[in-house]
């Protein structure tokens, strides 16, 4: 990781935001050398036939820049672009209607450690992709990917930020939750803990909901900073978070799955074994991967298991005309959404990652070990 450079923006004056963009852009980072793109081709051994099995069709296939001996870390869809960062830290932007490169910006060392990259609608410097690192933010130009300015986080951080309309919500490795006002550069509030936090925020009801590694949860209204609920769980947790209504989904290392509301805890299941694979809720389902029934659904809002198979263990991508796509170690497998029957399993070996811009019925982007991307739309 890099190191957070403290009380910097509190030495500048003035014009702090012309001050940033000139540090940010004169020395820029030097990109490693690209890896080919035909040795990135024959590493990729997917074919049409395994996507036509999986209910989709293959619309484009996009070679963002991947330094070499590099790999694609994070990607998001925002409709019109897709955002690709890979681990020699450049930003891509994909055209989401064919793939080309729209434009691709180094914006660090390679060394440095990315922790998010979103896209903000910024009330001062407009339609922004930022590259949130643990130290700073970079304000890239969602058209031209020409860098605006860079900020620094007062704090170095652990996680993905929740965005709102003028800051971003993080936490820290030493257990301070913070926002960081894009406006000011600088500070708007935050809050100590004295615990790690490695799991992300998520946004719920007005508020951010944080767990801590101690089993402490806090809810926390995301304007001001100021505690609204506590609950307490017995272990930290190795996944994040996520949104099931009123409830926040959290699956622990002291071996339980949690629904918990501002009120408290709602609902407990518990397990014999920590629960270290990302679970998914969507329409008041929770999917998650358990050591005691395999695969599992429960009811969101009672915590009730539907369906369990002992077939799967994996991270949920998403549904497919009514069939539960789930990332099993290397494979894709199907299971029938509605009872958990398993339908059928494919080998995709040479697959790094798989995700989705809907979970019901939307798009797959397919990351290869080698650095490609391949946007699969869903077959009629």
């Amino acid at each position: 990781m890099s190191t957070a450079a403290k009380l910097a923006l509190l030495l500048l004056s003035g014009s702090c935001i012309a001050t940033l963009a000139a540090c940010g852009t004169a020395r820029p980072a030097q990109a490693p050398p690209p890896s080919s793109v035909q040795s990135r081709i024959d590493g990729f051994k997917v074919n049409d036939d395994d996507y036509r099995k999986i209910g989709y069709k293959r619309d484009w296939t996009g070679y963002p820049f991947v330094s070499g001996g590099g790999r694609i870390n994070t990607l998001h869809s925002f409709g019109d672009i897709v955002a690709v960062q890979e681990s020699g830290s450049t930003v891509t932007v994909l055209d989401a209607q064919n793939g080309s490169v729209k434009w691709s910006n180094t914006v660090a060392g390679p060394l440095t450690r990315f922790v998010s990259v979103q896209r903000h609608q910024d009330i001062l410097r407009g339609d922004c992709i930022l590259a949130f690192s643990d130290s700073d933010i970079y304000f890239l130009n969602s058209a031209t990917g020409n860098q605006i300015t860079r900020q620094r986080i007062e704090k170095v951080v652990t996680t993905a930020p929740i965005m709102l309309n003028d800051a971003a919500v993080v936490a820290t490795p030493n257990g301070e939750i913070l926002a960081h006002s894009f406006s000011s550069g600088m500070k708007a509030w935050g809050l100590g803990t004295q615990t790690s936090i490695s799991a992300n925020p998520v946004f719920i009801q007005g508020q951010a909901g944080v767990v801590m590694q101690n089993g402490a949860v806090l809810f926390i209204d995301a304007a001001s900073g100021t505690i609204t609920s506590r609950a307490r769980i017995f272990g930290g947790s190795e996944t994040n978070p996520v949104v099931n209504g009123a409830l926040m989904i959290v699956a622990s290392t002291d071996q339980s799955l949690y629904g918990i509301s501002l009120g408290g805890i709602e609902w407990r299941v518990r397990t014999s074994s920590p629960l270290v694979l990302q679970h998914a809720a969507h329409k008041n389902k929770v999917y998650v991967s358990t050591s005691d029934w395999g695969f599992s659904c429960f009811e969101g809002s009672s915590g009730n298991r539907l369906w369990s198979t002992a077939k799967v263990a994996g991270v949920p991508i998403g549904i497919r005309a009514g069939m539960l796509l789930i990332w099993d170690n290397g494979s894709i497998v199907r299971l029938d959404a509605a009872r958990g029957d398993f339908i059928d399993r494919t080998p995709m070996p040479t697959v790094r990652a798989v995700t989705t811009d809907n979970f019901e019925d939307g798009n797959l982007f397919i990351i290869s070990e080698t650095g490609i991307v391949t946007r699969l739309n869903p077959r009629q």
